[in-house]
């Protein structure tokens, strides 16, 4: 049977697909290509761009993942956090989803990276990553929620590829408990130094920095995506307040823009 994907034919068999991309062919497992976040459009950018399917894992160069997603292409192709300063420094890595910018970090310089991540199935795949890059010296992983208040939020949405979730809000349904812990007692359980942190968590980032400036505080950087879609606050709130202290300045404007033609800075960015 022949498909055809975005001006590209692909071969099918009962268990592969055949992806033609810059005049070679490769065969990726029905299994696998689910399993990424994206779908198709993620299996593609990754051959595109050089990333190779051998052996259960996704490789590139020395680096290794378990499974391809959306956002190791954007951390490692488009470099999202190329900007941050982490050579030598300590990152608390909240919304670490699979590794994928605690181990870019790493492989920066980044003296320690924390890497905070409450979904369990990411969490999981993050631990192999981990392990499979031979970083376990250097991240360290932590399957917890951060928030203003210690308690639990609930997972709904167990499949990874389906992740990351928004913490902004609590969940009503049904799901997986997972603890949450107020970000001072992170560092301080821990002894963490606070050189920089890095937030990417749907809208937690807000909740966060509106009700817990004093621990967001400590930290000399802050490197993150703002998602006011998610929360219905503008971004605007966030500079008023991180001005305060910081120099707040707008990153990756090509970027976004790259990939969505469509993209409105009042929506989502990064700071």
């Amino acid at each position: 049977m022949l498909l055809y994907y975005e001006e590209k034919i692909i071969n099918c068999s009962s268990n592969s697909i055949a992806f033609y991309v810059n005049g070679n062919t490769y065969w990726i497992p029905i299994d696998e290509i689910l399993n990424a976040s994206g779908k198709f459009n993620t299996i593609l950018k990754a051959l595109s761009y050089n990333w190779n399917y051998r052996g259960g894992y996704w490789e590139k160069g020395n680096i290794k993942f378990k499974h391809i997603h959306a956002e190791i292409i954007a951390t490692f192709e488009d470099e999202e956090y190329g900007y941050a300063d982490v050579k030598n420094k300590s990152v608390v890595d909240i919304g670490a989803f699979v590794g994928e910018t605690a181990i870019y970090f790493a492989l920066k310089g980044a003296k320690k990276v924390y890497a905070i991540e409450p979904h369990p199935g990411a969490y999981e795949e993050l631990v192999e990553n981990i392990r499979i890059n031979a970083l376990e010296e250097k991240i360290f992983p932590l399957n917890i929620a951060v928030g203003d208040k210690e308690g639990y939020t609930v997972i709904s949405n167990v499949e990874t590829s389906q992740a990351p979730v928004t913490l902004f809000n609590e969940s009503d349904g049904n799901g997986i408990k997972v603890k949450k812990e107020i970000l001072n007692n992170i560092i301080k359980k821990y002894n963490i130094e606070t050189n920089v942190l890095k937030m990417d968590c749907e809208g937690c980032e807000y909740n966060l920095i509106l009700n817990d400036y004093e621990a967001v505080s400590k930290f000399e950087q802050l490197v993150f995506e703002y998602h006011a879609y998610n929360t219905g606050i503008p971004v605007r709130s966030l500079i008023e307040l991180l001005k305060r202290v910081y120099n707040c300045e707008f990153v990756n404007e090509h970027i976004y823009k790259k990939n969505d033609p469509n993209w409105d800075k009042n929506r989502i960015g990064m700071l």
